[in-house]
């Protein structure tokens, strides 16, 4: 069973979703608890990804500034390990090989959205399990997380191992929609990434799972990724520096809006680039390639997210699926479709990544 559509009423019902999924896909679950509001600890081969609510306040009161109301939202946090300490089913700090033991640190990789209910949670996975996609929806919101081997995309190394997941801070934090600041619809608006804190008042920062986020250079990195290469992947003779869990990725894949360039995205690329896939939607459905590290040179190439492409979707809908040379993809918005207009103009409020979007293969 590599895919399977499902709902889920809140955290717990989805951690329990995601669990039965992977077990069926190959996976083991090292715990799957209520306590420190919800943890869940999976692992597969030399693949450990724990991933949990906050320990204290998993549930933040955001305020809609110019709409007015608040909206709930659920950080998660989760981190690659070397070991699961299902003992004590320890939050994603706890465990052995973990990249910080701080519970709210910014090092592990973060996602919000997730209160539920979910009307729809859709799992992904491959004929040998190698990977979970998780897509979730609350409306007309879409929140997701990924984790499991890269692709090797021809190399004939070990396989690496990946964490990532969306943290998109949709409340609005300024009573005016013409600020500068303000921009909850506007996928490609830079600003502070602050997950550990719990203001409403926050620059906003889109950080998209795979995608990453628009930034002042060309070396902008997403840093809510893990990745744990396989054994012998990595030079030490050329990356001295080599950690167990790297943090950390080029966005070779990226939207920039540095200079308000809301529509410079992939929709103008062609389809030779990053090995592509033709469709008949005259868009291609473009490799997401993993190129670390963070902070340190050279950089390496680590190999493509597994079955899920980059795709412009502002004539698709949510869910929609397409028949590319017999193999299906199910395509979704970053967080929220919307139009360019309210993309382009700072006075419209609203939820909207316009047509930026991701297309995941559905394999029966």
């Amino acid at each position: 069973m590599a895919y399977q559509a499902t709902t889920a009423s809140d955290r717990f019902a989805l951690f329990t979703a995601i669990s039965s999924f992977a077990v069926a896909n190959g996976w083991t679950q090292a715990y799957n608890v209520a306590t420190n509001n919800g943890q869940l600890g999976l692992s597969k081969g030399t693949t450990f990804v724990a991933i949990g609510a906050r320990s204290v306040t998993p549930a933040i009161s955001r305020q809609m500034l110019h709409t007015g109301g608040t909206v709930n939202d659920v950080p998660l946090m989760a981190g690659l390990s070397t070991a699961l300490n299902g003992a004590t089913q320890a939050v994603w700090g706890g465990h052995t090989g973990a990249v910080a033991s701080a519970v709210n640190s910014p090092l592990f990789v973060w996602m919000n959205d997730f209160e539920g209910p979910f009307t729809n949670v859709f799992l992904f996975s491959n004929a040998t399990g190698d990977y979970i996609h998780v897509i979730c929806q609350i409306g007309s919101r879409y929140s997701m997380l990924s984790f499991g081997l890269l692709d090797n995309a021809g190399l004939t190394t070990n396989r690496t191992s990946y964490l990532t997941g969306t943290w998109y801070e949709f409340w609005e934090n300024n009573a005016s929609p013409a600020n500068a600041a303000f921009g909850p619809n506007q996928p490609g608006k830079t600003g502070s990434w602050s997950p550990s804190s719990t203001s409403n008042n926050l620059n906003i920062g889109h950080h998209f799972m795979f995608l990453g986020r628009g930034a002042a250079s060309d070396g902008i990195l997403d840093t809510n990724v893990h990745l744990r290469p396989g054994s012998g992947v990595v030079n030490g003779a050329i990356f001295t520096t080599n950690p167990t869990i790297w943090q950390g990725a080029k966005q070779l894949m990226a939207f920039n809006n540095i200079r308000n360039q809301t529509n410079s995205w992939s929709r103008y690329m062609q389809g030779g680039f990053f090995n592509s896939i033709p469709t008949t939607i005259g868009l291609p459905l473009m490799d997401l390639p993993v190129v670390s590290p963070q902070d340190y040179r050279p950089a390496m190439f680590f190999g493509a997210y597994p079955d899920v492409r980059s795709v412009w979707i502002e004539d698709l809908a949510p869910g929609q699926e397409l028949d590319v040379n017999g193999n299906i993809w199910k395509v979704f918005p970053c967080k929220q479709k919307g139009n360019a207009e309210n993309v382009l103009n700072a006075g419209a409020p609203g939820i909207n990544t316009w047509g930026y979007g991701l297309a995941f293969r559905k394999i029966p």
